[in-house]
C-alpha cells in the first residue's frame, strides 16, 4: 500500500556544504512520519551535490533533483510541482528547523482545516560571520492573536500591529491551496517572499499563527541578505513594488475599506522603498523608470510618495 505523504520540505540548495547537513538533518529528524524531503540542488559548483546524493542514498524519503542554476524561485517552484505532501513547507539549506515542527503545523491545519500556519524564528550569528549587526526580530508573541482567522484579517491585524513578516520559512501550506492559487514564486528577482506572502494572504480562507520559534535564521557571510546592497537588490524591490500593485488592480479592493486601505500602503511602502535605494545608490536610470510608473499609475501614488518621487535635486541629477 503507498504511503500518504503528510509534509513535503522542499530545500533549495546552492553553494552551501558548510551547512547542508544540519540543515537536511533537522528534515530527517522530525517527530512526524511520512515526510518527504525534495531537494533541488540549483547548480551547485562546491561539494553540496556530493552531500545530498549521499543522503539520497540512506534516506527512502529524500529526493534530489538537479537543475542549471536558476535561483531560489524556481527552486521553489519545481518543489511546488513535484510535492506529493498534503502539505508543504519551504526550508533554506542554510539553515535548521525544530524538531517537532513540522509535527505540531500539521495537526494545527488538521484541526482547523487550515490553507496556512504562520509562526516565529529564532536568529543567530554564524561563528564566523564578520558582517554588520543584524536587526532582526521573528518573535511575534505580542503582536499577532492566536486564534484562527481569514488571510484577509491576518494581513490587517499584521501589518497593524507590526507583525508582518514576509518570509516564507515561517508559514506552512497546505499544497492543493498553493496549486489551486497558482501560488508560484515570481523567478529571477530578490526579496521574491514580498510578493509570495503578501498574495497568499489575500487567497487564504483560513490561517492561524502559533507562538512558537520553530525556524532557525542563520546569519552569514555571502547570503542574498548580507551581501553588498546593489542594483539587483533594487531591480528586486522594483519589482516586488510592480507585482504588488498589480495584485491591487486584480482584487480591487476599495480603499475605504481595512484591506484595501492595508494593501494601498503595503504599495506605497515599496514604492518609497525602492526609490530610496534608488538614491543610496545613485543608480538614476532605474529611478527614472520608477518614477515614470509611478507617473502612468497615479491611482497607487499618495501624496508623500509623489513628493518623494520629484525631489530629485536633492540626490543627484537624471541628466
Amino acid at each position: 500500500m503507498d504511503i500518504i505523504i503528510k509534509v513535503s520540505i522542499v530545500i533549495p540548495v546552492y553553494n552551501v556544504e558548510k551547512y547542508l547537513e544540519q540543515c537536511i538533518e533537522s528534515a530527517i529528524k522530525q517527530s512526524l512520519n511520512d515526510i518527504e524531503i525534495i531537494c533541488i540542488n540549483d547548480g551547485s559548483t562546491d561539494s553540496s551535490l556530493e552531500i545530498l546524493k549521499k543522503y539520497e542514498k540512506k534516506y527512502s524519503n529524500i529526493i534530489v533533483i538537479s537543475q542549471e542554476n536558476k535561483g531560489l524561485s524556481a527552486s521553489r517552484n519545481v518543489g511546488i510541482r513535484k510535492a506529493k505532501g498534503k502539505y508543504i513547507y519551504f526550508l533554506d539549506s542554510d539553515d535548521f528547523i525544530d524538531t517537532n515542527s513540522m509535527e505540531l503545523c500539521y495537526k494545527e491545519c488538521e484541526k482547523y482545516n487550515l490553507d496556512m500556519v504562520t509562526f516565529d524564528a529564532i536568529c543567530f550569528l554564524d561563528k564566523d560571520y564578520v558582517g554588520n549587526d543584524i536587526n532582526e526580530d521573528y518573535d511575534r508573541r505580542d503582536l499577532l492573536p492566536k486564534y484562527m482567522l481569514t488571510g484577509e484579517e491576518f494581513y490587517v491585524v499584521s501589518n497593524k500591529s507590526g507583525g508582518y513578516k514576509a518570509p516564507v520559512w515561517l508559514n506552512f501550506y497546505n499544497t492543493e491551496f498553493i496549486r489551486k492559487n497558482k501560488l508560484f514564486f515570481v523567478e529571477g528577482i530578490y526579496h521574491e517572499d514580498e510578493i509570495h506572502t503578501c498574495h497568499c494572504l489575500l487567497k487564504a480562507k483560513k490561517i492561524k499563527y502559533i507562538d512558537k520559534k520553530f525556524f532557525n535564521r542563520r546569519i552569514r557571510n555571502n547570503s542574498i541578505m548580507t551581501s553588498n546592497f546593489n542594483k539587483k537588490h533594487i531591480y528586486g524591490n522594483f519589482e516586488v513594488f510592480k507585482e504588488l500593485y498589480k495584485i491591487y488592480c486584480i482584487y480591487n479592493y476599495d480603499i475605504n475599506t481595512e484591506v484595501g486601505n492595508t494593501l494601498y500602503q503595503h504599495v506605497n511602502l515599496h514604492a518609497k522603498s525602492t526609490l530610496s535605494r534608488c538614491d543610496f545608490l545613485k543608480e538614476k536610470n532605474i529611478r527614472k523608470e520608477v518614477v515614470e510608473f509611478l507617473n502612468n499609475n497615479t491611482d497607487i501614488v499618495d501624496i508623500s510618495t509623489d513628493i518623494y518621487a520629484n525631489k530629485l535635486s536633492l540626490y543627484y541629477s537624471l541628466k
